[in-house]
């Protein structure tokens, strides 16, 4: 499936980037070969999946887990019940 210069900038847009005639040309290139290779999955049929050597499925029962105590006592920090971990974003707040 081929891209056309109008398709490239609008994902260009939607993305946020400010490409070059040149890399608009690059990319339109490039997406369009991911886009043929999905093109190619789509044509497989998975409707009825044949495997010769299944996988082995283990019981879903429930097994005792570790004791509170010993995983937070794997932890770097802990408060109560509860894993501290460092702030990843900034709060609005502060």
């Amino acid at each position: 499936m081929a891209l056309n210069d109008s398709e490239i900038k609008k994902i260009a847009e939607l993305s946020r980037l400010d490409l070059s005639a040149d890399e608009e040309h690059l990319y339109a290139q490039q997406l369009s070969e991911v886009l043929g290779y999905i093109d190619q999955l789509e044509s497989f049929d998975t409707a009825d999946p044949v495997h010769e050597n299944p996988l082995p499925e283990a019981d879903d029962e429930p097994r005792p887990g570790m004791e509170l105590k010993a995983f937070l006592g794997n932890a770097p920090e802990s408060l109560d019940r509860f894993l501290l971990v460092p702030q990843v974003k900034k709060s609005e707040r502060s």
